[in-house]
């Protein structure tokens, strides 16, 4: 965290269940509020503090060497740090990576995303599209993920996980209303390529959040009615995707809400926006694969819920009030549904 009295970087930390902050150095923020952007589980800090003038400093913080400066420029941002304590980002210059005092300029507008195999993610737009990259550091090679054409206003989008997958989003034009776009989402790994996958509803634009070691994504999506919406996906061989309701439980949305993040366990953290300004965060632990009443268990009641609602088609709920005997979320109540309790019992 940040502290506005003294200018400082707070590192919060659980001490016998309590919060105990240490203070860890001067920002030199001024007037302005700092960003930090990551804390890997060495905890390093990242972030970056606005100097004015569109003029950003980068920063990293370590045990060892306290607070560093990255580089300071124009519109210099900080996107990731590996565990290694590796930081890409991007600036006017270009995309960059920095270890240890080693700054490097890379191929690219931007660095994404970098694993602790040393694959970076890179974004790269030319006149009328993006084009996303794989980089390799320890050989310079960079392997072409996709080039997608600039279409509306929402631009294309990806991150990455630690395992070299990648996911994107993107706009097309509507067939069917010229003045509307539609949004589309795809994955992509060394082994398969480029993947789509297929979109529960149709959505005008999507703002990726996070995926983890397995592959399930999450993100927040603009519904053709306008109303932001989360969904998740499952994996990477599922490419169905659900609103919270559907394999998560215990979640009430009475009050908008937003995805910010997923862990490798399928923890999702949303915020509930309680006014303009103050949220609350909650965190939504994943169904279990046969689970259709969140009991937690697998058994009885849930191969019955199953039965009971052969051959229905199942709307979701995104109010996280119903039943989901539809456990693949293909739309249908069926042979898949029955063998996934099944497969779960116990």
């Amino acid at each position: 965290g940040y502290s506005n009295d003294d200018d400082q970087l707070i590192r919060f930390e659980l001490v016998d269940g309590a919060p105990v902050a240490t203070a860890l150095g001067d920002l030199e923020s001024g007037t302005f509020t700092p960003r930090l952007n990551r804390i890997n589980e060495l905890g390093m800090i990242c972030g970056v503090v606005p100097k004015g003038g569109g003029i950003f400093r980068a920063f990293q913080w370590t045990s060892q060497d306290g607070l560093q400066t990255i580089m300071t420029g124009s519109n210099v941002q900080v996107t990731d740090m590996n565990e290694a304590g590796e930081v890409v980002g991007g600036s006017n210059d270009g995309a960059f990576w920095y270890d240890d005092g080693h700054l490097e300029m890379l191929p690219g507008d931007v660095a994404l995303a970098i694993d602790d195999e040393g694959r970076v993610l890179l974004q790269d737009d030319t006149a009328g599209s993006s084009l996303f990259y794989q980089y390799y550091l320890n050989t310079g090679d960079q392997e072409l993920i996709a080039e997608i054409d600039m279409i509306g206003w929402a631009g294309a989008q990806a991150i990455a996980n630690e395992s070299g997958m990648v996911a994107l989003s993107w706009q097309i034009a509507d067939p069917d209303n010229p003045v509307e776009e539609l949004a589309r989402l795809a994955r992509w790994t060394a082994e398969d390529g480029l993947m789509p996958m297929e979109l529960s509803t149709p959505m005008v634009a999507i703002q990726l959040v996070a995926m983890n070691e397995s592959g399930m994504l999450l993100y927040n999506a603009l519904q053709q009615d306008y109303e932001l919406v989360a969904f998740f996906s499952v994996g990477l061989h599922n490419n169905s995707v659900h609103a919270p309701s559907a394999r998560t439980f215990g979640f009430e949305c009475d009050l908008p809400y937003t995805a910010i993040d997923l862990n490798d366990a399928g923890q999702i953290l949303y915020r509930l926006s309680t006014d303009n300004s103050y949220g609350t965060s909650v965190l939504l632990n994943p169904a279990r694969a046969g689970d259709t009443n969140g009991d937690g268990a697998v058994g009885i009641d849930d191969l019955l819920q199953i039965i009971g609602s052969w051959g229905e088609y199942t709307a979701e709920d995104t109010c996280g009030n119903s039943v989901i005997a539809d456990l693949d979320g293909d739309g249908e109540v069926n042979i898949s549904d029955l063998l996934a309790c099944i497969g779960d019992w116990g």
